[in-house]
Order: structure tokens, then C-alpha cells, then sequence
């Protein structure tokens, strides 16, 4: 467990809401040390990273019984889930890919993504959650995305009320995709981003390439992607320029600030 004095105070985050919402939505702020040191872990190997996600996950508190694997067809590692449970039904998936192309440190694509899960589990496990929430080390990443595939597959299209991906963090301020036809999780995105000061710029997908969340919209299912990838930053993920130094700490950590606050939301207002 990261030491109490790391922490800051639960944030309360109250936002003007449709009627019947339940607000406010509480979570725990951790300090920008220690989400920088997490982001700083950062190795190369896919086997590597698993175990160091693994590591993340324990001492941010998720072991035994909650932290699992599953095992993905066609490729050697399986895909990380953190369970962080809920008492009235309905599961919110958080996702990011584990895996790094090649040529880089994989620092952006996608570690900046990943080593964010613990932080975020951390954040909302002080509180009772309405939903259960599952954050998934996706195993394979681009371009087939077998582990977000075979994880969307394995769970009740009914049950999931939302997923939030997390991919290539911190090189701008936040961005999202919204894939969902009705937008409301960039809805609640835009609420949260204008309380809590933290801004973010929702737009519909653009063509730069495929997300773990495009797994879950083709079921149907509400996602979004919080990002940071540009026309002009694309190439980065993809050469030897992916390295830590590519990701601005103060852009990396707001981001982090953001997903935390609307996590919490989407707990107290998602059905």
C-alpha cells in the first residue's frame, strides 16, 4: 500500500446533474508523486510489463482472490483484472493495453494507459460502489486487440454499463473519443471536466487507429477513450521516440485527476 501521507483528502465532486442522479461522487485524489513513480516503472518486454502491472496492482491493494487472469487464445499472456466490487449490479470496465510496439520504450503506447489502472482502482476503493468495477490489463494491444476481444466476449452485454479505455496518456491535454451513439458518456465527461477545472476535448473517433474499446462498441456496448493522440504526435507511439520523456508529467497527471473524478461519476449516475 502506498503510505497514508501520500494521499490527499476525498474529493467531493458535485455536478449539475439530470434529476434522480445520484450525487455527490466521492473519490481519493492520490498525489502527483505517486503517479509519476508508477508511470517512471516503465520496462521493456511484454512479460516484463505484466509483472510489474501485476506489482503495481498488489501494492495498490488488489490481490488475491481480485486479481486474476484470463487466459487469451493465440497469444502466451493473458489479460489482467483487478475486481473492485459493487453492490447493486452493473459493471463499469476500465481498460488499457499492456503491450508496446517494438521500437520504443513503450513508455506512451501503452504503458502511460496501463500504469494508470492501479492508481484508479485505488482511488475509488475507499467508498462503496454502486457497480463493480474491472480493471483490465488488456494482453496483445495493436493491431488485433485479442485481449480486449476475447474480454468483451466474455462478459453479458447486459451487465456492462460502460467502458472507459485508456490509451497513450500525457503527450497533450486530455482528448476522448466517444463511440457511442448517444454520447452520453462524452456527456458526463464534459460535466465532470468543467467542475472539477480539468479540461478535456471530446470529439467522435478519428481514423488514427484502433482502440481496445472498439472491442465492446461493436457489442453495443457505451465506451470511450481518453487520450492524448493527434495527427501530429501519431508517429511518436511508433518509433524510438516512445519513451518516458515524451509524456508531460503536469498533462499526464490532470489526466489522471480526470479519470479518477469521472469514474466516481459514472458510478453514482450510470444506472
Amino acid at each position: 500500500m502506498v503510505p497514508n501521507r501520500l494521499l490527499v483528502p476525498v474529493v467531493v465532486l458535485a455536478c449539475a446533474a439530470p434529476a434522480g442522479a445520484q450525487v455527490p461522487a466521492e473519490y481519493q485524489r492520490l498525489d502527483r508523486e505517486v503517479i509519476l513513480k508508477r508511470l517512471h516503472t516503465v520496462v521493456r518486454g511484454d512479460q516484463a510489463r505484466l509483472a510489474k502491472l501485476k506489482e503495481l496492482f498488489e501494492r495498490a491493494g488488489c490481490r488475491g482472490e481480485q486479481l486474476t487472469e484470463q487466459p487469451v487464445p493465440e497469444l502466451e499472456l493473458p489479460n489482467l483484472v483487478c475486481r473492485l466490487p459493487g453492490e447493486a449490479g452493473g459493471i463499469i470496465v476500465v481498460g488499457a493495453h499492456y503491450g508496446a510496439h517494438p521500437a520504443g520504450d513503450g513508455a506512451v503506447d501503452n504503458w502511460s494507459g496501463a500504469a494508470l489502472l492501479p492508481s484508479l482502482y485505488q482511488s475509488l476503493r475507499g467508498r462503496s460502489r454502486r457497480h463493480t468495477f474491472l480493471f483490465v490489463g488488456f494482453a496483445g494491444g495493436e493491431p488485433k486487440h485479442r485481449g480486449s476481444k476475447t474480454f468483451a466476449r466474455s462478459l453479458r452485454k447486459r451487465d456492462i454499463r460502460a467502458m472507459i479505455n485508456l490509451e497513450s496518456i500525457g503527450m497533450v491535454r486530455p482528448l476522448a473519443w466517444d463511440y457511442s451513439n448517444e454520447r452520453r458518456l462524452a456527456r458526463y465527461l464534459n460535466r465532470v471536466s468543467r467542475t472539477s477545472m480539468l479540461p478535456v476535448d471530446v470529439m467522435p473517433p478519428e481514423k488514427l487507429g484502433k482502440t481496445d474499446a472498439q472491442a465492446f462498441a461493436r457489442r453495443g456496448i457505451p465506451a470511450l477513450t481518453i487520450h492524448s493522440v493527434s495527427p501530429s504526435n501519431y508517429m511518436i507511439r511508433r518509433d524510438e521516440r516512445d519513451i518516458v520523456e515524451a509524456i508531460r508529467e503536469n498533462e499526464y497527471y490532470e489526466t489522471y485527476a480526470l479519470a479518477a473524478a469521472y469514474l466516481a461519476y459514472l458510478d453514482a449516475n450510470l444506472p
